[in-house]
């Protein structure tokens, strides 16, 4: 019940925005190196007794442009070191581990919109949810490249996303979000200039049903979030992102016996270009 109740909460929001509309500006070769830093707390009470989980996710990535054609761009991500320590009194001794992950491949219109990923390792799709930024590989791209707004502009955008739930478990979780962005203009620092984004979760609800070892589930459950994000003006590209996310989750068991467990959690990420 443990680790699912961890694979439920692999889930968050993410899709930011930037400056004016237009095309990424990269070549073929050109490989952008990201750091991604984690922390989740949760607490899950079951009969009464809480118990406190703590995960910590450090991972090293970069993301390249392998082919560049007219209405196409080809993308590697490729995590070259991905490092978990968590602590979970149910289970024991502490984990303190190197995880290993496949590169992704992907593909994305010149504007960076999502065309379709050849492959995506559970393990990066896993620490891409759980580091509140869910398997949206869009995030790394300004879409503001296809909308013109101006600063002080808002409008809101609404994504659902669907994952098969893992960890021994059968059964399918939704994610509805609704956000609104905030484009509140550019900066230059460090002699690179940016688009600022402020974002805020209006609306997050989550629902599914599982099936373990006889046992028949239904999961429930909403949350808030919000952060900052930071877009290169030169290629459109991710520069910085800070994140929070909260969410409570119900998971009520309706046979062989009825129970209901809540489960909240917290979630904060940083993501920052090299």
């Amino acid at each position: 019940m443990r680790m699912l109740s961890m694979a439920i909460l692999l889930f968050a929001t993410a899709t930011f925005a930037a400056a004016q509309t237009g095309t990424l500006t990269v070549k073929a070769g050109t490989k952008v190196p990201y750091t991604i830093s984690s922390t989740m707390d949760m607490t899950e009470s079951v009969q009464g007794n809480d118990v406190a989980i703590n995960r910590v996710i450090e991972s090293r990535t970069s993301l390249t442009a392998k082919k560049i054609a007219k209405n196409k761009i080809d993308w590697v991500l490729d995590v070259s070191r991905m490092h978990m320590r968590m602590t979970n009194p149910m289970a024991g001794k502490p984990v303190d581990s190197n995880l290993k992950v496949k590169p992704t491949q992907f593909s994305t219109d010149q504007t960076g919109h999502l065309l379709g990923v050849a492959m995506l390792d559970p393990a990066f799709k896993q620490a891409m949810q759980s580091s509140g930024q869910g398997s949206q590989i869009e995030l790394m791209f300004s879409p503001m490249l296809r909308r013109a707004v101006k600063p002080g502009d808002s409008w809101e955008e609404t994504r659902q996303d669907t994952s098969e739930v893992q960890e021994g478990v059968g059964g399918t979780m939704v994610v509805h979000v609704t956000t609104r962005y905030t484009y509140e203009g550019d900066v230059d620092t460090l002699s690179t200039k940016a688009a600022r984004v402020r974002y805020e979760t209006t609306s997050l609800a989550i629902d599914g049903s599982l099936e373990a070892q006889g046992a028949k589930m239904t999961i429930d459950g909403d949350g808030t979030g919000g952060g900052l994000t930071y877009y290169s003006l030169n290629d459109g590209l991710m520069l910085n992102s800070t994140a929070n996310m909260e969410t409570s989750v119900r998971i009520s068991m309706t046979s062989p016996q009825e129970l209901i467990i809540p489960v909240t959690q917290k979630l904060s990420t940083t993501t920052v270009r090299k």
